[in-house]
């Protein structure tokens, strides 16, 4: 007698169950990585906005020169940022006695909730001479 084996077509039962819960388990791994990669997008959004504030006011003080300097420190509040304020610090460098070169030090700081808080810090020198 020869016996022949039918040949089943697709799937069982059990191997569409654990196809499924596998596929579940993968949509459930990346679904849980998007709130996270929100928080790192908007944490850069902050930081360049920061940035370029930083930047500019540096512009605005290299423009006007050496000698419109103030020494000292000066804070300003940084609209474009949550709870954002900056802080503006001029000395004289590299020492208290020097005269014809100053270090600015620009820093803006944000607070805002979780990983939305953060600080940006530029440092320039600037010079009575060109």
């Amino acid at each position: 007698m020869i016996y022949r084996r039918n040949k089943l077509r697709g799937f069982t039962l059990i191997e569409g169950i654990v196809s499924i819960l596998l596929l579940s388990l993968l949509v459930l791994i990346f679904a849980s990585a998007f709130p996270s990669g929100q928080a790192i997008i908007q944490r850069g959004e902050l930081t360049s906005i920061a940035t370029d504030i930083a930047q500019e006011k540096m512009e605005e003080l290299r423009k006007a020169g050496y000698n419109s300097l103030t020494f000292g420190t000066q804070t300003f509040s940084v609209s474009q940022l949550p709870n954002g304020q900056g802080q503006i610090k001029v000395s004289p460098y590299p020492n208290t006695n020097s005269k014809n070169i100053a270090k600015v030090e620009i820093t803006i700081n944000w607070q805002g909730a979780g990983t939305k808080s953060g600080t940006v810090k530029i440092t320039s020198l600037i010079s009575l001479y060109y």
